[in-house]
C-alpha cells in the first residue's frame, strides 16, 4: 500500500475514535500484507456471473457472492446440487463482512443479498475454504442471517446516545490484539453502516470523531 494510501487509513482509524498508538499499529499491520500481493499481476482473468466453468466431467456455474470481499465468487455444480462457498459460507464462524473505508457501501447488505440467493438454490453439500465440507446450506445461512441481526440489535440498543465506532466495536468483541482489531472495526463499521444506509440511525462527526446514534 503507497504512503498516501497509509495515511488515509490512519486518518480514518482516527476517526474511527482509535487512539493515536491504536491507529498507527492498525495502519502499520495493514501494510504488513503488501509484500504477500506484490508485484500486481499484470494479466487478469474475469469471471462473470452466470459463466459455466468444467472440472473433469462436471459442470459449475459462477455466483457472484459479495460481502466478505467485493467479488467473491462461489461456485455450482446443479446436478449433484454441491457449492464450493469459499469464504461466502463457513461452516463453523462467520465470514469476517467488513467496511474498509472503499469499495461498496453497505457490504453486510450485499453479504444478506448472497446468502438469500444461494438459499434459493437449497444446496445439499457444501465444501468451503476454510473447515470440513459440510450438508444443508440453508441450516447454515438461517444462523449466519440470525448471527448478524442479533449484532444488528445489540449495537442499536447501545446508540440511543451518540457512540463511536471504537465504542461499538468494545460492545461487540471487547479488547483484541492489533490483528484481530482490525478486522473487528471493518466488521464494527459494517453494521454501523448497514443501519445508517437503513436509516435506522444518523452518523455525524464530532472533533474529528465519527458518531452514530438511532433515530
Amino acid at each position: 500500500m503507497e504512503d498516501d494510501s497509509l495515511n488515509l487509513l490512519k486518518e480514518n482509524y482516527n476517526a474511527c475514535g482509535m487512539d493515536e498508538d491504536v491507529a498507527v499499529a492498525l495502519s502499520s499491520d495493514e501494510s504488513g500484507f503488501m509484500p504477500q500481493v506484490k508485484p500486481y499481476p499484470t494479466v487478469n482473468h474475469h469471471l462473470e456471473e452466470g459463466m459455466k466453468l468444467h472440472f473433469g466431467k462436471y459442470e459449475y456455474e459462477v455466483l457472484f457472492t459479495p460481502g466478505h470481499s467485493d467479488g467473491l465468487i462461489s461456485l455450482y455444480n446443479k446436478e449433484n446440487s454441491v457449492l464450493f462457498s469459499t469464504d461466502h459460507i463457513l461452516p463453523k464462524i462467520s465470514p469476517n463482512i467488513s467496511y474498509w473505508f472503499k469499495g461498496f457501501s453497505n457490504p453486510l447488505e450485499e453479504f444478506f443479498n448472497s446468502l438469500k440467493k444461494i438459499q434459493k438454490l437449497d444446496v445439499e453439500y457444501v465444501i468451503p475454504s476454510h473447515g470440513k465440507p459440510f450438508q444443508n446450506a440453508n441450516k447454515r445461512i438461517v444462523e449466519l442471517l440470525d448471527h448478524h441481526q442479533d449484532r444488528l440489535h445489540v449495537i442499536h440498543e447501545n446508540m440511543k446516545e451518540p457512540i463511536s465506532v471504537k465504542s461499538a466495536c468494545q460492545i461487540l468483541f471487547g479488547y483484541l490484539s492489533i490483528h484481530e482489531t482490525r478486522f473487528a472495526v471493518g466488521e464494527t463499521l459494517a453494521h454501523l453502516e448497514y443501519l445508517l444506509l437503513n436509516d435506522q440511525c444518523r452518523k455525524f462527526k464530532r472533533d474529528g470523531k465519527w458518531y452514530y446514534q438511532s433515530i
